[in-house]
């Protein structure tokens, strides 16, 4: 269920943002010199979708797809397509220093507590980065725009939830700052986009509240221990929200944040747009 899930997220997103990423690298991604194209890591690419819609549409580009479970596939893929079982929180000891062009990663918010962020998991993403490359973050927030009652209880028990587990779910504002506190990067923006989440959105709208409610579900045996509910009494609970959702017009916002590593001697610079 979880794979589906991802996979429907994946072009949730799309939809969102009108393109698979955000940062300018579309002259990049299509450029081969002496019959190598560019290099581009995906990190937690789950079922691959990412690494093989990118793989199909810039064919001379080498995609790698990491993941710490393979429920990517092994045999049908794009002949430039490979993917690898691996824990960023292990380093990528096959990946030598300034060699990819392009990192991508997203929906990883829950995954890694704020000192992995800051001191495992952007350094190593950087460190593969040759200087001119460009990382990309693509996280939602936990938190949602204009809940009622029903959302804003869930939405408190699953922060407070992966809080207890050092996890930020509010993470995704910050990241823009962790990406200039590194001082090797440039060009750092960040773009949101809110979407409506119910019937009140139309088709976006019902596909944002059904990824929610999907990812809700997925949480139901640890948050409704957390929330001192039975599964019954969780059931209602989410029920309730997705019947709020369209009197409260709520919404749900995703964040891209993209940045150029820099070569020595250049600065930084940070903007933000929020259409």
């Amino acid at each position: 269920m979880e794979v589906d899930r991802l996979q429907n997220t994946h072009f949730l997103l799309k939809h969102i943002w009108k393109s698979n990423f955000s940062a300018p690298i579309e002259q990049l991604l299509d450029s081969c010199v002496n019959g190598k194209g560019a290099c581009v890591l995906d990190i937690g690419c789950g079922p691959g979708t990412w690494v093989l819609e990118m793989a199909s549409e810039y064919p001379d580009a080498e995609f790698i797809g990491i993941d710490i479970s393979p429920v990517y596939p092994s045999e049908i893929k794009p002949p430039k397509a490979t993917f690898y079982e691996h824990n960023v929180l292990r380093r990528l000891p096959t990946i030598p220093d300034n060699t990819v062009d392009y990192v991508h990663m997203r929906s990883m918010m829950a995954a890694f507590t704020e000192i992995e962020w800051t001191e495992i998991v952007l350094p190593e993403l950087i460190r593969v980065l040759k200087p001119g490359g460009w990382i990309e973050l693509c996280e939602l927030d936990m938190q949602f725009c204009n809940p009622g009652p029903s959302g804003q209880r869930l939405s408190d028990a699953a922060i407070a939830f992966f809080a207890a587990n050092d996890i930020n779910g509010l993470i995704a504002a910050k990241l823009s700052s962790f990406l200039s506190e590194t001082h090797q990067l440039r060009k750092i923006k960040q773009e949101e986009r809110c979407s409506p989440c119910g019937e009140w959105g139309g088709k976006v709208g019902q596909l944002v509240a059904k990824d929610n409610i999907d990812a809700y579900i997925g949480l139901k045996t640890y948050l409704s221990d957390f929330m001192g509910a039975t599964h019954e009494e969780y059931d209602k609970i989410l029920k309730s929200f997705a019947d709020e959702m369209n009197n409260y017009r709520t919404s749900h916002k995703s964040y891209r944040i993209y940045a150029q590593k820099f070569w020595p001697n250049t600065t930084t610079t940070t903007t933000s747009t929020t259409p």
